[in-house]
């Protein structure tokens, strides 16, 4: 399933990189998933925290970091791209600092689902998702 994928990227590479999330946790990890579907690489390493990408870059380069996002579009779009993606869980702790747990039911085009969990931090007003080896 591709969620279990993209883990295992972030986790191999140990993730890194920011901008613009959506307005809340959930909407952020679907806009993570949308840039995937369409290949926008760049757009998907933006909404990683800034931890999580100085992280990456101490066991790799930021090229083998894109490199797993491309094989992880290029896997999503076999599996037939993203049928549904439904929120099952989120939950803001208001700390400081800012941090969310989502969880996200995604379904592929050719009907595999599965869920998996989401932990994100707001930087800059927006939220961020935090990769965890």
């Amino acid at each position: 399933m591709i969620a279990r994928r993209v883990n295992w990227l972030f986790a191999a590479a140990a993730l890194a990189l920011t901008a613009c999330g959506g307005s809340g946790p959930a909407d952020t990890v679907k806009d993570f998933f949308r840039a995937l579907e369409r290949g926008d690489v760049d757009r998907a390493l933006d909404l990683v925290s800034a931890d999580s990408r100085a992280e990456v870059l101490r066991y790799g380069s930021a090229d083998e970091l894109r490199r797993g996002f491309r094989e992880a579009a290029e896997e999503l779009s076999e599996e037939g791209g993203i049928r549904s993606m439904e929120t099952l869980l989120e939950e803001v702790d208001e700390g400081p600092p800012v941090r969310a747990r989502v969880v996200l039911r995604l379904t592929t085009g050719n009907g595999e689902t599965g869920e998996q969990e989401w932990r994100l931090v707001r930087e800059d007003g927006r939220f961020k998702i935090v990769m965890e080896p």
